[in-house]
């Protein structure tokens, strides 16, 4: 004889466990997509080739791997089952982007500034400060145009070289295209090439077809910035790429700050942010932490220092002796600054002499009255640069924060802390200056210029994301008791998420 259970003399117990297995199945086992669709590579051409998918599915979620909008970040991800809604809350009035799933059909009655078909294939990257998100999700080979060469990536060097990405700033835009000295450019070429998107900054919205304002720059704290990444990767259904990158990057800079914080003295230090040095500008531009805060002071604070309020100066930027005045105390000095031009009162042609006069001679000579000039303790972000002069510092520093973060408590604690090599902060006094020394003439300078064609070779294969810079540079380590705080929420997920996925196994 088989016994039979009749279902409605089991018991309570029993009839919990059947709901709750039924929820389970219900919710995990009628899932047909198990995660967002992505472009297909070819490596051999470095070229994309966008997916499409089945009319009968638009009905499903087609996102489950989703973002979420964290530390006060101004824009705003929603889903639904075959499109996303991306608001930006910077811009005013705010702009809306509805991106929906290739194959399926656009909403017809959602308002939007503009409305993309997803994943994007072909983008112009208007900022450099953007271009990193792309690559580290690996979608580089999206880019085909850029605005200016402002990268010291290998591989989007290679792409440059090998014009499979074009520079675009000799071009002007209208709704008609882009044109060059009023010339429509030939047909075949990238400029000519149908665009899926427009990546652009706040000050230039009309500059490509599809232009969508990115303005993470407008954040007051790093954290918040890193979180344009979930904006941008939204574009490419790369949610679960960024979203690995941004936990990992907030890790290391807790871990970073705790590390600080266990290393500090009785006192404080005291650090001063110069934005940078325009002559024609008003001189010195300091970093304010009041009203409101700024990302320099969101950074030193979290570096264990204490910063130096540029709201608090009242004197001339172009006056040294003012200036060192009111900063003679301060142990540190970042300059957020470290070229040589035309807006700092040179004159062209400007020459590496001419360079080293103006911040050897000009400022720290000016302000050597100041506590950390007279302790070599000037730091500028000339560490790492790329072959127009510029610093990878506004490219790198917004998709990894903590790696700044790891360069300044490495400095503030003097050699006591392990596990990290400094990567753009480069010491004024004792390592050089400036931007024009080339890796060819002054092979041994700190921040010399690579050749493009010299990145290019380094490029380790078409395709291969970006790796991150805490992977090359090293992190600094939590502390015992902050690292365990820190990683025991992570193990409990770890076993919640492997104990569900092995009901799932049973009961599917």
């Amino acid at each position: 004889l088989i016994s039979v259970e009749h279902p409605f003399l089991a018991s309570p117990r029993m009839h919990a466990r059947r709901i709750a297995c039924a929820l389970v199945v219900a919710i995990v086992c009628s899932t047909e997509i198990s995660g967002n669709v992505y472009n297909s590579l070819d490596a051999s051409t470095g070229t994309i080739t966008a997916p499409g998918t089945t009319a009968t599915s638009c009905t499903l979620d087609q996102f489950p791997d989703k973002a979420t909008v964290n530390f006060g970040a101004q824009f705003t991800i929603t889903y639904y089952a075959s499109y996303k809604v991306l608001q930006n809350l910077q811009t005013n009035p705010p702009t809306t982007y509805v991106l929906y799933q290739r194959g399926c059909p656009a909403p017809a009655d959602v308002a939007a500034d503009a409305t993309i078909a997803v994943p994007v294939t072909k983008a112009y990257v208007r900022s450099s400060t953007f271009l990193k998100w792309i690559e580290v999700i690996g979608e580089r080979s999206s880019v085909v145009g850029v605005n200016g060469l402002y990268t010291a990536s290998p591989c989007l060097n290679q792409r440059i070289n090998s014009k499979q990405t074009e520079d675009f700033s000799a071009a002007k835009y209208n709704s008609s295209g882009f044109f060059l000295n009023s010339a429509a450019p030939a047909a075949g070429s990238l400029l000519a090439t149908q665009l899926d998107v427009t990546f652009t900054d706040p000050f230039n919205k009309i500059s490509g077809p599809n232009a969508v304002v990115v303005s993470s720059d407008s954040e007051l704290t790093w954290q918040a910035n890193a979180e344009w990444g979930k904006f941008v990767a939204a574009f490419y259904n790369r949610e679960a790429s960024i979203n690995q990158l941004i936990t990992t990057a907030r890790n290391n800079w807790v871990c970073a700050s705790k590390r600080a914080e266990t290393g500090l003295l009785s006192a404080k230090k005291t650090a001063l942010w110069v934005n940078s040095y325009l002559q024609d500008y008003g001189g010195f531009s300091f970093a304010k932490c009041s009203p409101k805060s700024s990302k320099p002071c969101d950074l030193m604070t979290a570096a264990g220092l204490q910063p130096l309020d540029g709201a608090t100066f009242t004197g001339s930027g172009t006056d040294m002796a003012q200036v060192t005045a009111w900063a003679k105390d301060v142990d540190y000095i970042f300059f957020g600054d470290h070229v040589c031009s035309t807006y700092k009162g040179l004159v062209e042609p400007i020459t590496v002499a001419a360079c080293d006069a103006f911040w050897n001679t000009k400022i720290l000579g000016g302000l050597s009255g100041v506590k950390a000039v007279q302790n070599k303790q000037v730091y500028d972000i000339g560490r790492l640069q790329d072959p127009s002069g510029g610093a990878d510092f506004f490219v790198s520093v917004p998709v990894e924060p903590d790696v700044l973060l790891n360069d300044v408590v490495a400095i503030v604690q003097a050699g006591a802390v392990a596990g990290h090599t400094l990567t753009f902060l480069r010491n004024m006094l004792t390592e050089g200056t400036g931007s024009l020394r080339t890796c060819a003439e002054y092979p041994a300078a700190v921040g010399c210029l690579p050749s493009s064609e010299v990145l290019a070779g380094l490029c380790p294969a078409t395709g291969v994301p970006t790796m991150p810079l805490s992977a090359a540079q090293g992190s600094i380590p939590c502390p015992a008791t902050a690292g365990a705080a820190a990683t025991a929420p992570l193990a409990v997920w770890g076993v919640l998420a492997a104990s569900l996925v092995a009901l799932i196994q049973v009961l599917c």
